[in-house]
């Protein structure tokens, strides 16, 4: 079976379980636990076919990322949203429907190739952290999907499907006072 590096946060909830999941799929040569506040990629010192990012913050540069055959991250958002702050620019948005995406990694957060997204509705009355803790459940489900996808090797991306735009920052999350006020 390929083997898979993980990189995922301690913090969420669905770590472990993704690490336990990988497992059942893979032989997992190494799990890096990188806290949200993580800005820097420890040494990846077990070779492996597969780099998968859950919910890892760090960003991984093209010299490690093209020892892989694949690298992919698991964007808690749908390709509409890319980077911070997604569930409430949604809510700000009036969406009725939000999802998750897994993409392959490349020189730009949240901008390679789309290989699957999930979608879901937005139920009346959610705050950003109900659509956010939400999309963190699905992202986990996404991620199942995708390492049987690639332990089948039948995993492509998608035609078709395109992120909205460059990925917002923090600074411009920041900046935007309606988006701030839907995440209190």
């Amino acid at each position: 079976m390929n083997a898979v590096v993980l990189l995922t946060d301690p913090d969420r909830p669905q770590a472990i379980p993704a690490a336990n999941y990988a497992r059942e799929f893979f032989e997992v040569r190494q799990v890096q636990w990188h806290l949200r506040s993580e800005k820097r990629l420890r040494e990846i010192c077990a070779p492996a076919d597969y780099l998968l990012n859950f919910l890892s913050a760090p960003y991984v540069p093209s010299w490690e990322r093209s020892k892989y055959r694949m690298a992919i991250n698991f964007h808690p958002a749908p390709p509409e949203y890319p980077g911070v702050g997604s569930a409430s620019r949604a809510l700000y948005d009036g969406r009725t429907e939000h999802g998750v995406t897994a993409h392959l990694m490349d020189d730009q957060y949240d901008h390679g190739l789309i290989l699957r997204t999930r979608r879901f509705p937005i139920e009346k009355g959610w705050g950003y952290r109900q659509l956010f803790d939400r999309a963190l459940d699905e992202s986990l489900l996404l991620f199942v999907d995708i390492c049987r996808l690639l332990s089948s090797s039948i995993l492509a991306p998608l035609r078709h499907v395109e992120w909205s735009g460059p990925a917002m920052t923090r600074r411009q999350f920041s900046a935007h006072p309606s988006f701030v006020e839907v995440a209190k």
